[in-house]
């Protein structure tokens, strides 16, 4: 029987990962420009990185779920889920009785209607909010 360590899945993982990020400054790049200037092309795969962890943390792990959640990240701040400013976030994101999709989508919506209210970040505030 085959039996593949945790560090060599990693090994295995990497490029994927890799590509994924990739895709996703590409993205970055193409709807935030502003932001992606300020936080700059060498931080930019950190920052993906960041994000990646911290929506894995709360269960998201399709790809599209990541991407959204890395959207509001640009748009709320990289810990916007737990800025005391943005308290509709922590409340979505600790609702564990609706379904990871869902939990997104609510997310995402709410994002969305805080965002058009005027309640997002500037660019050059984005690395820090």
């Amino acid at each position: 029987m085959l039996t593949i360590r945790n560090s060599q899945m990693r090994v295995i993982t990497a490029p994927k990962i890799e590509a994924f990020v990739e895709r996703v400054r590409h993205h970055l790049a193409k709807c935030f420009p502003d932001a992606y200037r300020a936080i700059g092309g060498g931080a930019m795969a950190a920052h993906i990185r960041h994000g990646i962890e911290r929506a894995t943390r709360y269960g998201f792990a399709s790809q599209r779920e990541i991407v959204l959640y890395i959207n509001l990240m640009f748009v709320f701040g990289s810990d916007f889920d737990k800025d005391p400013d943005f308290p509709w976030a922590a409340d979505i994101l600790d609702d564990n009785t609706l379904p990871q999709s869902q939990r997104m989508e609510k997310l995402y919506f709410a994002g969305q209607v805080h965002a058009h209210e005027g309640c997002g970040l500037t660019a050059a505030s984005a690395t820090t909010g």
